[in-house]
């Protein structure tokens, strides 16, 4: 039940920031439009709160996913650093085979 709640964690932070910015967006414009409605004398912070509502929702959503997005390329990176890991230390037993060989060859030619 884990493996599904806690895998792919970054694309699920980096989808949050994008649904709740969205609806975070939709809730400014719906509420700059119910104001302007209800209280027509304050149209002008109306539009204050159908335009700055938005952009501060997508503002905080860009530090969101972000976040989001470093987890994945730290993902990424962890993954393909341990292939590497796996390669140099095949590489390094191979060379080191060849080198005990070699110091072998040397010492009895001596």
């Amino acid at each position: 039940m884990y493996d599904i709640l806690y895998s792919k964690i970054g694309e699920k932070i980096k989808l949050f920031a994008m649904i709740t910015c969205i609806i975070e967006a939709l809730a400014c414009i719906v509420a700059g439009v119910v104001l302007w409605i209800k209280i027509s004398d304050l149209y002008y912070v109306s539009l204050i709160i159908m335009i700055v509502g938005p952009l501060f929702a997508w503002i905080k959503s860009l530090f969101v996913f972000a976040i989001g997005d470093t987890v994945d390329n730290l993902w990424f990176i962890e993954r393909h650093t341990a292939l590497t890991y796996n390669i140099v230390k095949q590489s390094d037993n191979g060379y080191s085979e060849i080198y005990a060989s070699n110091n072998a060859n040397q010492s009895s030619n001596n």
